[in-house]
Order: structure tokens, then sequence, then C-alpha cells
């Protein structure tokens, strides 16, 4: 099926039913879910317990040689937090910032622009304009897309309660958003009041041993740095230098848990190292093109914990020298 013709058949979702929502995810590569599946870890792993204030889903796209923001809201009935405002006013000093809800009784998205001082206690169900659907040209090769990684990754997500949620998150990078994305998957907020954006990915080291960071987002972590926000990247080093093992194997196997650790580096510039060559394109968000890429060298990571494995001390860990 084409991506237009996914996206015309969008009212025949049940967002109830398993099967549809992993029929949806299913239109995506399979290590684009996996992904989610390594952002679902993290907050489980790490968050959850250590961080009594985080939030996430901010979308950045780029506009005019800078950027927009946009705030997905999965719920529509569930207030915003002081996080939220706080993110939401801070970028609409600087840039444009929308938020975009979606209907499930509509099977649409609907959005509208947010200004700095606007509050919406009730949530935002019912506010703005119903957005127009614009699909990506391509969504991911057939040759990119495991069906059986992907049943596994979409079983992962049902188990951390996040199926539905994720189905229509991506949903709207397929079917309405009609370009590149990257968002942050988590920001909290020091004792202090300064607010930090977390960025995780599950990796390997490169063969320099270092860990590639590609264009994109290091010109997002660069942006993010001039409005004074500190970005903490973080790592799930996979055990095994082998592509072929399902990621989601590497997050519940014992075999492959118990040698797997945490990694971080406050994200600085100087300590990037250009590539000699582009990523392959099976790293790209569609799977179509390579990507230009920099490293950042293993020992400019420090070991946060063993995954799996409660330990004291991480929000002090990752906060450290941010006030």
């Amino acid at each position: 099926m084409s991506v237009h013709a996914f996206c015309s058949h969008i009212q025949d979702i049940n967002f109830s039913d398993h099967s549809h929502l992993t029929g949806l995810l299913s239109q995506d590569k399979h290590t684009r879910i996996e992904g989610l599946c390594s952002e679902a870890a993290f907050a489980a792993d790490v968050l959850a317990g250590n961080f009594p204030t985080t939030t996430s889903d901010f979308w950045f796209t780029r506009a005019h040689h800078s950027w927009a923001v946009t705030r997905i809201v999965t719920d529509a009935l569930q207030p915003l937090s002081p996080l939220d405002y706080k993110l939401l006013d801070g970028f609409a000093s600087r840039i444009p910032v929308s938020i975009a809800w979606f209907s499930y009784a509509a099977a649409s998205f609907y959005g509208f622009l947010h200004h700095a001082g606007n509050r919406y206690p009730d949530g935002v169900e019912g506010m703005g304009h119903e957005l127009v659907s614009v699909p990506n040209p391509i969504i991911a090769p057939p040759d990119a897309r495991d069906p059986v990684r992907l049943r596994k990754a979409c079983a992962y997500l049902a188990s951390q309660g996040l199926l539905r949620a994720s189905a229509v998150r991506r949903l709207f990078a397929n079917c309405w958003l009609g370009r590149a994305v990257w968002d942050i998957d988590a920001f909290t907020i020091t004792p202090g009041g300064k607010v930090v954006a977390l960025e995780v990915k599950q990796k390997y080291p490169t063969a320099r041993g270092t860990f590639g960071l590609n264009q994109g987002q290091e010109q997002l972590f660069r942006f993010l740095n001039s409005l004074g926000m500190p970005v903490v990247h973080v790592i799930l080093a996979k055990p095994v230098s082998d592509s072929s093992i399902h990621a989601t194997d590497l997050l519940t196997l014992p075999q492959y848990t118990a040698h797997t650790q945490w990694l971080y580096t406050r994200f600085v510039p100087s300590r990037l190292q250009q590539a000699m060559a582009a990523a392959p394109a099976y790293t790209s968000i569609f799977g179509t093109g390579q990507l230009s890429y920099s490293h950042i060298p293993r020992q400019h990571f420090s070991t946060l914990k063993r995954f799996g494995v409660p330990t004291p001390g991480i929000a002090d860990a990752l906060l450290a020298g941010i006030e």
C-alpha cells in the first residue's frame, strides 16, 4: 500500500484494537519502532523513580534557517504540566510553537498556535482547527520492514502501555507532518529551575570506538544550547555489535541485558569529530538516503548504571555540573 493510500484509510483504524495499532506501526521501518522501545526502556529504567518532573512529545522541524516546534498531545483531556508551559512559553519567545492533538472520534489531528502565557486548564480538546493531511512521500521501503521485528517491538510497547500513543505519534509523522522531524525524548528541570534536554539512543560503538551523532540531531542540540538549554546524550550501549540481533531481544533476554549499560555525556560541540564518510542509508528515518554525522569519542561518556539494576543517584549524575 502506498503512503497516500494508507493515509486515506485512517478512518478504518480501530484505535482500541492491538492488531490495528500494530498494522499502523508496521508502516515504518522496524528499526524506527525499535527505537521507540529504547525510549520506553529509558523512561522505565532511568527516569521512573529518579526524575519527579519530566515531559516529552516536543517535535522540532526546520523552518526558514531556524526551527519550529509542535507539542503532540495524544490525550487531549489531560492538562498540560507546569514544565510543558515553561517549555511552550520559552520556545514561543524565539520560534513558532504549535500544539497538535488527536481526535479519536474523528481520526484526525487538530492544531493551533501557542502564544506565551496561554493556558488550557481543561486540556486542549476542541481547540483549534482540523489539520490537513500531508503524507510523507515514503514511509519506509519494504526491505526495511521486518515483520517479526515489528511484531516484537509492538509487543514490547504494549507491555509498557505505550502501543496506542506510539501509533498516534507515528501517524502524525507519516500522514500529517510531510517533512523530517526530530524530537527530544525527555525534558526535565533542575531544582534551580533550569530545563535540561535528555536524548537517548541504543547503539554499539563505531569501528573507531566512537558513537555517531547524525547531522540533524547535532543541529537541534546546538539550537537548544543556543537557548541556554543543556543537552545530555544517553546511550544504551549494545553488548554485541551484531545488527542481525533484534533490538527488543537486547532489552529482554538475560544473556544480553546482563551485559548492557547506560552511558551518558553532556553535549559539547568541541568534543565532536568529523566523520570521513556518510552513515549508511538504513540509519536514516525512512531508510532511503545516507546521512552526514559526527563522532563523539567513547572517552567522553561516563557509565550511568547497568540496565535493569536499580541505582541511586541517577538524577545527580545526569545533571552534574549543570547548575
